[in-house]
């Protein structure tokens, strides 16, 4: 949550859909320059509200996944790196063991 004195930032919850249809979404002149259109029922201002709810957890499920594969990626590189160093030391293990021959 983001908070001034002014104004708060938050994740959208169902209760919050009363207030957004009186001040915003009710109001033709707060949509003048926006791609969406206003709400013009309270029905529809609650049907908003529950897409806006389902898409912010649909966003945090993505988020997460996200940064699950960063760290699967991130594990991933670094076994490939100790592999190949481990290649390597072998490689010059049977280098040496030939030269001795």
């Amino acid at each position: 949550m983001i908070e001034t004195k002014d104004l708060i930032l938050d994740k959208a919850k169902q209760e919050d859909w009363l207030p957004m249809y009186k001040n915003v979404w009710s109001r033709p002149e707060t949509f003048r320059y926006m791609v969406i259109e206003n709400s013009p029922s309270e029905a529809e201002a609650q049907a908003r509200m529950e897409r806006t709810i389902a898409f912010q957890q649909g966003m945090a499920v993505l988020r997460e996944e996200q940064a699950n594969y960063f760290v699967e990626r991130q594990q991933t590189q670094a076994i490939r790196a100790r592999i190949h160093e481990a290649e390597q030391f072998y490689t010059r293990i049977r280098q040496l063991k030939h030269e001795m021959r």
